[in-house]
């Protein structure tokens, strides 16, 4: 419906003179004069548009007196006389004991009680609430240690430490009230036990938890859990990993699921070579090699260590070729499991036993009795620099370009360590060549004075 100006229009006796604001329910509100001209009433009333259209409101209530309350008291307020009406409601100008400025105040705010001072009032009981002494009290798990600076006015702030050992500044009506009884601990435990599942007692795989593991949470955090293997071993595992079967063991599980047997790689793998003829090329003439019984496409070979059958992958059989056709180093021999694998003792040597360093002839000779023998004949004493402690035995040809001569008491020599040193610091004379097995020339001992 499109708005309607009423002012300056009549109805009855009553006169519009301006629109006023509209009330709680969104209605369009007028002030209205009354034409009766009497002073023991209002004169003005605030009245809606639906009761002006339809004749509800036709006068300011004339006949109705208005009660005199000059003089009287209402609280801390005396009224002192009349004030100009407002909006169809009296108005009485009124002098508050504190000594402030007149006020007008509504005449029936005074009668009910809702209006008794200029303010001082109110603000006094905040302040005797505000200003309450609180410390050393205890609110919940905080307790009050002194009075913090304020930010607001008349908002009182306290220094509290809580149970946990923070320190947490509140203010004082929040204290009292309950609203606030901690740092925010214990809305966090209250959160925490809420959504805390005890995992105490139970099996994950082969893991039982047996406590909750209390240095490893943190606020925030999943939580974490001591568990104990079926193999005897104790780890720590978090909760989310338990349930979602990230974790079931201490690691036994998966060295066992790739380990012997259960090694695809080794045995039975996803990538087994087939193709018996292609093989019996490529490395047949260096292996034992057979048809699979039960698989006529799968080739087997026998393993080098325990001489048992079984299917080689791809990539073993492409691996030998490679050694075999002299393309990678090393033997790339066949070997059933990872047990047999390092239990050899030839795998990945050359000319050395599995365990032997090239290195150890710095301290004994390959026979210990040989080493024995040349520190006698050099009267324990170094053939360069005549130290009597530390001593090494030095082969002048080297080992490794001259197997036959390891033995050989003539092919050895007493020195110290520092001239030990000091020889294989020399170009072709370093341990690296001899492990590398790339020296051209045997090892000068003294810069090529022992030949």
């Amino acid at each position: 419906m499109a708005f309607k100006d009423l002012s300056r229009q009549v109805f009855v006796n009553l006169s519009v003179i301006r629109r006023v604001e509209n009330n709680k329910h969104g209605h369009s509100m007028w002030l209205c004069k009354c034409d009766c001209g009497r002073d023991d009433c209002l004169g003005e009333i605030v009245v809606s548009t639906i009761e002006l259209n339809r004749g509800k409101a036709k006068n300011c209530g004339c006949g109705v007196k208005l009660k005199d309350i000059t003089g009287q008291r209402f609280g801390r307020l005396i009224v002192l006389s009349r004030a100009e009406n407002r909006k169809g409601r009296a108005y009485w100008a009124v002098q508050c004991d504190c000594g402030s400025d007149v006020k007008e105040i509504v005449g029936k705010n005074l009668r009910n009680g809702n209006t008794q001072s200029c303010g001082c009032l109110n603000k006094e009981r905040v302040r005797e609430s505000c200003f309450q002494d609180l410390t050393g009290k205890r609110f919940g798990r905080l307790v009050v240690i002194d009075r913090a600076k304020n930010i607001k006015k008349w908002v009182l702030r306290w220094n509290c430490i809580c149970d946990c050992g923070k320190t947490h500044i509140v203010g004082g009506r929040n204290l009292r009230s309950g609203i606030c009884k901690s740092c925010g601990c214990l809305r966090s435990e209250k959160a925490h036990n809420r959504f805390f599942d005890d995992l105490t007692g139970r099996v994950f795989g082969r893991l039982k938890v047996l406590s909750l593991h209390q240095i490893g949470n943190k606020q925030g955090k999943q939580t974490k859990w001591l568990c104990e293997c079926e193999c005897g071993n104790n780890t720590i595992s978090r909760a989310g990993d338990l349930k979602n079967g990230g974790s079931t063991s201490c690691g036994c599980l998966r060295k066992d699921s790739t380990s012997g047997e259960n090694n695809k790689r080794w045995v039975g793998g996803s990538r087994c070579f087939y193709g018996y003829k292609a093989a019996k090329k490529s490395v047949g003439f260096a292996e034992d090699i057979r048809r699979d019984p039960e698989n006529k496409k799968a080739v087997q070979v026998k393993c080098v260590l325990c001489d048992r059958w079984f299917t080689p992958t791809s990539v073993q059989v492409g691996m030998r070729k490679r050694v075999l056709d002299g393309n990678a180093e090393g033997d790339a021999r066949f070997y059933c499991s990872d047990e047999c694998k390092q239990s050899c003792s030839i795998y990945g040597q050359r000319k050395w036993p599995k365990g032997f360093k090239p290195d150890s002839i710095r301290n004994e000779a390959l026979d210990p009795a040989l080493n024995k023998l040349v520190l006698e004949r050099d009267n324990h004493e170094c053939q360069k620099c005549g130290a009597t402690e530390n001593l090494h035995v030095h082969h002048i040809e080297g080992v490794a370009q001259v197997p036959m001569l390891a033995n050989d008491m003539d092919n050895c020599i007493t020195v110290c360590i520092g001239c030990h040193s000091d020889i294989h610091a020399q170009p072709g004379c370093s341990y690296y060549n001899y492990q590398r097995y790339d020296c051209e020339q045997p090892s000068l001992a003294f810069g090529g004075e022992l030949k």
